[in-house]
């Protein structure tokens, strides 16, 4: 018997995402903007950042999927935003994963998970 997939049961709270991310801007700040938008993706991913130069000013953008649950965003958003600040660093030669990516992770989780 294989374990069961858990249901959707949640409707996503808009609110709790806003203060979420309000308080990851306040706390976890980055040097450039940070836009977060929830909308379609390909399927081969959940979510994704880059960095958008734009005429203004660069910044950085995180998409997540419209189709994952709240609590899959959260852990998304965690992943996208740490990678926000270790490319922050200034250092172009930061790998995607790299030690300064882990501490950057483990911040972010720690704001995150007490705002949720």
């Amino acid at each position: 018997m294989g374990l069961a997939r858990p249901r959707r049961t949640k409707k996503f709270n808009k609110a709790e995402w806003k203060d979420v991310l309000s308080r990851l801007r306040y706390e976890c700040g980055c040097s450039l903007p940070v836009d977060v938008v929830r909308t379609k993706v390909p399927s081969s991913i959940y979510g994704d950042c880059h960095l958008v130069n734009s005429k203004t000013r660069p910044r950085f953008q995180i998409r997540i999927s419209k189709a994952v649950p709240q609590d899959v965003a959260y852990d998304i958003l965690i992943h996208e935003w740490a990678h926000c600040l270790a490319w922050n660093v200034g250092n172009k030669n930061v790998t995607d994963h790299s030690p300064e990516w882990g501490v950057a992770f483990a911040r972010v989780y720690c704001v995150v998970m007490e705002t949720t």
